[in-house]
């Protein structure tokens, strides 16, 4: 039989949820808290993240992401 998948695009990339019917997939989407994604992007975001010891006085993390505070000329490298 074939299977049925729900692609869900997150900040982070993509989500994939499949299943055998499309009551599968929605019983499935049902369990998942209603915070799944959030808390996803923060585990997938702390994992990628560099230690802060590299990037201490040149980005900050601020709640709206991180920024960029040093007064040093930078270069794309």
């Amino acid at each position: 039989m074939k299977r049925i998948e729900a692609r869900i695009k997150t900040p982070f990339g993509e989500v994939i949820i499949e299943g055998e019917t499309p009551q599968e997939i929605l019983s499935m989407l049902e369990t998942m808290p209603a915070d799944f994604v959030e808390k996803l992007s923060d585990f997938v975001s702390n994992r990628l993240t560099p230690s802060g010891a590299q990037l201490k006085g040149i980005v900050e993390a601020t709640t709206q992401g991180p920024v960029i505070v040093t007064r040093e000329k930078l270069t794309h490298y």
